[in-house]
């Protein structure tokens, strides 16, 4: 095959590598797709076809800051329940509730079918999926790496000494102080990087 290749005029070998790469590339998606019309993939709000308030609406500069500031009012929420470290199924479950009390009344969604919907429903699960990764409440998603830091720890403390003997168990101590390491320097780099508040943790 290789000899085959090397008699073959300069452009045909050119097309036939680009056909290859062409070819390999098709066994692979990126991990984040940048145009809706071919691969979307990931968690966002882009990957899926749900209505999702804070993707659709944004404030109306002539109500900024006022009462009738409906997505600004939803926003200040959620940042407020994240600087008061409120864990997330709390903060959704409230953002539900007042998104269904104050704000699905008065307003209407074109869906990507082209049906206009009035009062559109905001899942819980579209909710949770803004809250945790779209870039406006990033300190939501390093609250939950807190969660499961916490989470690992709380469990392997619960394995750390062998019942009949006593002692603790060699391995699980060092996975312990590994898991305990990660957690400091998770801890000190967004220390470093951000203020304390929900916006950016």
């Amino acid at each position: 095959m290789r000899r085959e290749l090397n008699n073959t005029p300069w452009v045909a070998r050119v097309y036939i590598a680009r056909t290859r790469n062409l070819h390999a590339m098709d066994q692979f998606i990126p991990a984040y797709g940048l145009d809706p019309s071919d691969h979307v993939n990931g968690p966002q709000c882009s990957a899926t076809p749900d209505f999702c308030f804070f993707c659709q609406f944004e404030t109306d500069p002539s109500t900024a800051g006022t009462d009738c500031d409906l997505h600004g009012s939803l926003k200040q929420l959620v940042n407020h329940l994240g600087e008061s470290d409120k864990e997330i199924p709390v903060i959704v479950d409230t953002v539900s509730s007042a998104f269904n009390s104050t704000v699905r009344p008065h307003i209407s969604w074109t869906s990507p079918s082209g049906v206009t919907v009035d009062g559109p429903e905001w899942t819980k699960d579209s909710i949770r999926r803004h809250l945790l990764h779209s870039n406006e409440f990033s300190g939501l998603f390093k609250s939950v790496i807190r969660q499961m830091f916490h989470s690992i720890i709380a469990n392997q403390n619960e394995t750390m000494f062998d019942r009949e003997t006593g002692m603790v168990v060699d391995g699980h101590r060092i996975a312990f102080l590994q898991t305990v390491q990660g957690y400091r320097q998770f801890l000190d780099a967004s220390r470093g990087k951000h203020a304390k508040g929900g916006k950016n943790r």
